[in-house]
C-alpha cells in the first residue's frame, strides 16, 4: 500500500489539474479498499502512521489555494482518511516527521519572487507563495488553510512555471481528525457552490469518525455552515455571482421563459444544499446514549453564542440544543420536500442521540415541527416521516407521566 499512496500524492504537485484530481481519487479508493472488514471484523490493511500523516499533510497542501475542476476529489480524500486518522494514537501523532515541500520559482515572465533557505518554516513558505497571477501559473496559499491543519498545507503547491524549483523541508505537526474536520469545514466561504457542496458531503462523511468530544467541540462550526445553506443566502446553494439574479423585481415571464427557469434553477440548488446541510446536521450531534454517563458528563460542550440573556444559568449543551432545534423549525418552515424529509430525518437522529433531560427540555420546540410534517396534506411521505418522528417521542417520553400527557394532547390536537 505504500507505493500506491506514494506514487498518488505524488501527482498532487502536477501542475495539470487532471492529474491532480487522479491522485486524490486514487487516494479515497485506496483509503476505502483498505478501511473494509470483511465478515464484519477487523481491516485487512492497515496505512503506516508515517505514511497516513505525510498523505494528509499532502492532501491538506494541495486543498489549499484556488479552485479548479475536480478539486473536491481532495475533500473526498480526505474525509476516506478520517477513519484511520481517528485511530492514531497520541504517540503516533507526536512523532516528529519531516516533509519535503517543492516550491517551484516562476520564470522570467513572471513577477520575481526569492527562493526559500533550507530552514523555511511553514509560515514563510506560505507568505512565499501568497502572490499569484491571474492566469494561475501560480497558488495563492489560504492561510486560515494553513493554520487549520497545523502547517503541512504548503507542501504540493502544485504551481507552474519554467525555473527551477526549490525543494524546502518542513516539520509536521500533529494533524488529528478534529483538525481535518475543521480543515474541510473552512471550505464553506468557497465562492463556488458546487465545492461547497461537495465539502458538505465530505464533512457529512468525517463527523461519523469523531468521538463525543470531538463531535461536540465543532458543533458550532457545523452549525454556521448548515444555518447558511437552509436561509438561502450567499455561501449557499448558489454560486455567489448568481445570487444578483434573484432581484424580485426582474422575476417575470420574458419571450422564452428563461428568467423563471432561471429563478426555478437556483431554487431547486438552493433546496439541495439545503436538504445536504440537514444530512450534515443528522450526524453531527454526539451519541450521548451509545456511551455511559461519565462520558457524557466530560464532554466540555464548547460556548454558543445565545440570546436568552434572562436565563444565564443555561448550560452550553442547552445553548446547542436549542440552536440545533432552531435550524429545525426554520427548514420545516419551507415548503420544499427534499428539505423537509431532510429535517425531519435530523430530528429524528437527534433525540436518538440528546440525553432524555436535554429531550425533555426541547420537547415545546420539538412538537410544533412534527405539527407542520402531520398537517402537510400535499405530500404522504412527510407525514409518515412526521407520525414517524411522534411515535419515537412517545416511545422515549412516556416514562414522565406528564410528559407523556402533553405529548399525546397535543398530537391528538393536531
Amino acid at each position: 500500500i505504500t507505493p500506491i499512496l506514494q506514487l498518488a500524492t505524488g501527482l498532487l504537485a502536477n501542475p495539470t489539474y487532471v492529474l491532480r484530481a487522479q491522485g486524490a481519487a486514487a487516494v479515497a479508493a485506496v483509503a476505502t479498499a483498505a478501511g473494509k472488514r470483511p465478515g464484519g471484523g477487523a481491516s485487512v490493511v492497515k496505512i503506516p502512521p508515517e505514511l497516513l500523516r505525510r498523505t494528509v499533510a499532502a492532501l491538506a497542501a494541495a486543498l489549499a489555494g484556488r479552485l479548479w475542476d475536480g478539486k473536491e476529489a481532495i475533500l473526498h480524500a480526505l474525509a476516506a482518511l478520517a477513519e484511520p486518522l481517528a485511530g492514531l494514537t497520541p504517540e503516533e501523532l507526536a512523532l516528529e516527521l519531516e516533509l519535503e515541500v517543492v516550491i517551484p520559482a516562476v520564470s522570467s515572465r513572471k513577477r520575481h519572487r526569492s527562493e526559500p533557505s533550507p530552514g523555511t518554516t511553514a509560515e514563510d513558505a506560505a507568505a512565499a507563495m501568497d502572490t499569484s497571477a491571474e492566469d494561475g501559473t501560480t497558488m495563492d496559499v489560504d492561510c486560515d488553510t494553513v493554520d487549520a491543519a497545523a502547517g503541512p498545507e504548503v507542501g504540493g503547491a502544485g504551481a507552474t512555471g519554467d525555473g527551477d524549483e526549490a525543494p524546502v523541508r518542513i516539520m509536521l505537526e500533529p494533524c488529528s481528525v478534529s483538525d481535518l474536520g475543521r480543515l474541510v469545514l473552512q471550505q464553506g466561504p468557497r465562492p463556488k457552490a458546487s465545492f461547497r457542496f461537495e465539502a458538505i458531503k465530505a464533512t457529512t462523511a468525517i463527523l461519523p469518525a469523531l468521538d463525543a468530544p470531538i463531535a461536540a467541540a465543532l458543533l458550532p462550526d457545523v452549525f454556521g455552515m448548515v444555518d447558511v445553506g437552509i436561509s438561502s443566502t450567499t455561501g449557499g446553494g448558489v454560486d455567489d455571482d448568481d445570487q444578483e439574479e434573484d432581484d424580485a423585481v426582474a422575476m417575470q415571464y420574458d419571450d422564452d421563459g428563461e428568467i423563471m427557469a432561471g429563478r426555478r434553477r437556483r431554487q431547486r440548488q438552493r433546496d439541495e444544499y439545503a436538504a445536504a446541510a440537514l444530512g450534515c446536521l443528522k450526524v453531527c450531534w454526539p451519541d450521548c446514549r451509545a456511551i455511559d454517563a461519565d462520558a457524557v458528563a466530560a464532554i466540555e460542550w464548547p460556548e454558543y453564542p445565545t440570546s436568552e440573556e434572562a436565563r444565564p444559568h443555561s448550560s452550553n449543551e442547552h445553548a446547542l440544543a436549542n440552536a440545533y432545534v432552531a435550524i429545525l423549525t426554520a427548514a420545516m418552515a419551507q415548503t420544499a420536500q427534499v428539505v423537509r424529509s431532510a429535517a425531519l430525518a435530523a430530528m429524528t437522529a437527534f433525540v436518538d442521540r440528546v440525553t432524555y433531560q436535554e429531550l425533555s427540555a426541547q420537547l415545546p420546540a420539538l412538537l410544533p415541527c412534527v405539527l407542520i410534517g402531520m398537517t402537510d396534506l400535499k405530500v404522504a411521505e412527510i407525514r409518515r416521516l412526521s407520525i414517524a418522528a411522534a411515535v419515537k417521542l412517545l416511545a422515549l417520553l412516556v416514562r414522565t407521566a406528564s410528559d407523556s400527557i402533553c405529548v399525546y394532547g397535543l398530537l391528538v390536537t393536531g
